[in-house]
């Protein structure tokens, strides 16, 4: 499960609804590959997310410890085979 905000606005040109997901700085098993990681969550956390009378901003820290993602080697359609997480 990845984190994201979701809104829409009354516009002059009618109802917008915009989403975005999140990232952080990477984690050990994401940084060899990217400066970015998707912020996941744990099932338990998802109610404490979705509440906004929560504090949920111990769940959009940057992962510290590693061993949480495990990376397998992939063949990319015409691009050979790399590692991806």
């Amino acid at each position: 499960l990845f984190a994201g905000l979701w809104d829409q606005a009354n516009t002059a040109d009618g109802l917008v609804a915009s989403y975005t997901i999140l990232t952080s700085e990477p984690g050990p098993d994401v940084a060899q590959w990217h400066n970015r990681q998707l912020i996941s969550l744990e099932p338990e956390d998802v109610e404490t997310w979705l509440d906004p009378a929560q504090d949920s901003a111990r769940l959009v820290t940057p992962p510290t410890e590693g061993g949480l993602l495990q990376a397998s080697e992939t063949a990319i359609r015409g691009k050979g085979t790399e590692a991806v997480a």
